[in-house]
């Protein structure tokens, strides 16, 4: 399936312990330095730390409540794990959201 820097994609994400068991939730897609997807956890709970980014327009990217993205947890995405495209993460939102996730790698 094709994914883009910014894609919000509805996807199975696979347990470490049990790589057979899943939970279904939305993740905001990125491609890393090697060119390979990563999704990064979002979640409908308030950041708990100043790094994660609740998305201000998060009826635009497809969601349907309040969403946070959790800039420190990030995941590779196989195309086995893609379920459906919910939306894309709108411009003001990703550039806040890379903002963020760079004072994360730079804390």
């Amino acid at each position: 399936m094709k994914c883009r820097n910014g894609d919000i994609w509805l996807i199975k994400y696979f347990y470490e312990e049990d790589g057979l068991k899943f939970k279904v939730r939305p993740m905001l897609v990125l491609n890393d330095a090697a060119y390979e997807l990563i999704g990064l956890k979002m979640t409908s709970a308030p950041p708990r730390d100043n790094f994660e980014y609740p998305i201000i327009e998060w009826p635009e990217a497809g969601l349907d409540r309040p969403t946070t993205i959790r800039t420190s947890k990030s995941v590779p995405l196989p195309d086995k794990a893609l379920i459906r495209k919910l939306g894309n993460l709108q411009q003001q939102d990703m550039l806040n959201f890379l903002e963020k996730r760079k004072e994360y790698f730079n804390s």
